[in-house]
């Protein structure tokens, strides 16, 4: 190529195309792989590289140095030379290979293109304790998440404090992979004829499902996003106990059309973990990734200036890591560490007369972590009044007799905050109206045809009760005092007979129950 210089400033390489210098390209810091950049022609570029260790790279550009924009798909380090011509009517271009979080493999599988499926239960190659149950299998589903139990097609986030499903989301939003221009997830294969095909990180047998370059609802794949999530066994820490990552090299959409505009806003992604215990306790556990339902939190660009979103961007957080973009959480005895548990306590029934006034006794034992807050609140029954809801134990005043749920939720003060959370029913008797006919009666023999029923009545309202025996079947009898619990009958010969008490409260307004008895007289 004609009339083309070369400048290195600061380590960095400048290039003159026509007798103008252009920034023209370096390795970010997070990459030790050398970028070459050979002009072709003005505009156009030979970007080549070769990434020996098993990692992934972003290959990126930018006309300011603040605003850099993903110009391949994720690069795989595989150790073969790998090149791209780049062509742009900028003259001043700048170029990055950044070191991603995503793994290489876990894409023996594909999720062919589509809007909301799952895959069918795919075998781990080891078992996990998740919060107290065992699972050997899980649901890849397309909307960025895993479910154990069952799949789940949901494209709408939801908090995950509330959602009922056993789920590990790194990146729940509207998925849609039917777009030309969108990739599609990948996963592990479960098994072949031989067995289970090994997946490793770090030495431990690990699963994984890989969301390269997907788009989103409806059919847009202008913005794409790259993340991941990865199963890995840690037998070596105690049995099925395992670690969840969370990878992200691309975040540039939020949301799908049905929630958002454009790929942002509205009810835009949540990232984290939640699900149930075992009954009796049937214990709700929800941790939720600093920024979920925040438009704008999790992208890698702040929309209003374009400037890299260092804050909370996705491709920029850690956990447990020292990789950008790497989130990592320890299950250890089917709990998540630097979680907590607690415990709303035992269901609760108050006796109609009693004041209609509970003291709560919630717990919280705590795995590793610095501080919580904690929360009452209602869920269901009429509206009751919680003294002093941060308490463990706050004074909560019924309003009405029938069965209250109240929820304590606790959250821990350090990131990512991990929420848990246990409900208890207290139930404040009402008046109880009980009434019973009695036992079926069987005579036989002759004349005369009498029989004394036995009926029983009770209110725990107090008061006067009104009893009424009628007869609702067979021949015409004679009662000898219908408004008395134990009256005689005289019955008119051989036969069947049904008779029904009546009770009814002096109360207002009152109360009504009955009861039947069947009398059948044989004869001898």
């Amino acid at each position: 190529m004609k009339n083309v210089g070369r400048r290195i400033v600061d380590g960095r390489l400048f290039l003159s195309v026509a007798g103008v210098w252009s920034m023209m390209g370096y390795a970010s810091a997070q990459s030790t792989v050398p970028l070459r950049i050979t002009p072709m022609e003005p505009g156009c570029y030979l970007l080549d590289w070769q990434a020996q260790e098993q990692k992934t790279h972003m290959l990126e550009g930018s006309r300011d140095l603040v605003t850099w924009k993903g110009i391949s798909r994720v690069v795989e380090g595989s150790g073969n030379a790998r090149s791209l011509l780049f062509e742009g009517s900028e003259s001043t271009y700048f170029f990055r290979l950044r070191e991603g979080a995503i793994r290489p493999g876990f894409n023996a599988v594909e999720l062919p293109p589509n809007d909301d499926y799952s895959s069918n239960a795919r075998l781990l190659p080891f078992v996990v304790n998740f919060l107290g149950t065992d699972y050997g299998a899980c649901y890849v589903n397309n909307n960025g998440n895993i479910t154990f139990g069952d799949n789940l097609s949901v494209f709408t986030p939801e908090d995950l404090r509330t959602i009922n499903a056993q789920i590990l989301a790194p990146f729940w939003a509207d998925v849609d992979t039917r777009a030309e221009g969108s990739g599609v997830i990948h996963f592990s294969k479960s098994h072949d004829a031989a067995g289970f095909v090994q997946e490793y990180v770090d030495g431990h047998r690990a699963f994984g499902a890989t969301y390269s370059e997907v788009g989103h609802f409806d059919l847009h794949p202008d913005k794409l996003n790259s993340f991941q999530i990865v199963i890995i066994e840690r037998e070596d820490t105690g049995a099925r106990n395992f670690d969840v990552e969370f990878n992200y090299n691309r975040i540039e959409w939020e949301a799908g059309d049905v929630d958002g505009e454009d790929g942002y806003g509205g009810l835009s992604a949540r990232a984290g973990i939640a699900g149930r215990g075992p009954k009796p306790a049937n214990q709700k556990f929800a941790m939720e990734v600093e920024g979920s339902g925040v438009p704008g939190a999790f992208l890698d660009k702040i929309r209003s200036s374009g400037a890299e979103n260092t804050g909370s961007g996705l491709v920029h957080r850690t956990w447990n890591s020292d990789v950008p973009g790497r989130l990592r959480f320890e299950f250890r005895n089917g709990a998540l560490f630097g979680a907590m548990r607690v415990n709303a306590g035992a269901d609760v029934t108050l006796p109609y007369g009693a004041s209609g006034s509970i003291q709560l006794q919630g717990e919280v034992f705590l795995a590793g972590v610095g501080g919580y807050t904690a929360l009452w609140t209602q869920t269901g029954g009429a509206t009751a009044q919680i003294a002093n809801a941060a308490s463990l134990t706050p004074n909560v005043t019924l309003p009405e007799a029938g069965s209250y749920v109240f929820r304590l939720t606790t959250t821990t003060k350090t990131k990512p905050r991990f929420s848990s959370y246990d409900e208890i029913i207290v139930t404040l008797e009402d008046e109880i109206l009980t009434v019973h006919a009695g036992s079926p009666i069987e005579l036989e023999g002759n004349a005369p045809y009498t029989v004394t029923l036995a009926g029983s009545a009770g209110f725990t309202g107090g008061g006067q009760l009104t009893l009424a025996w009628s007869q609702s079947g067979g021949e015409t009898a004679q009662v000898s005092n219908p408004a008395i619990l134990n009256p005689q009958v005289t019955l008119p010969g051989p036969g069947a007979y049904e008779f029904t008490l009546t009770a009814t409260t002096d109360g207002s307004p009152p109360r009504v129950g009955s009861s039947t008895v069947t009398v059948t007289h044989s004869a001898p």
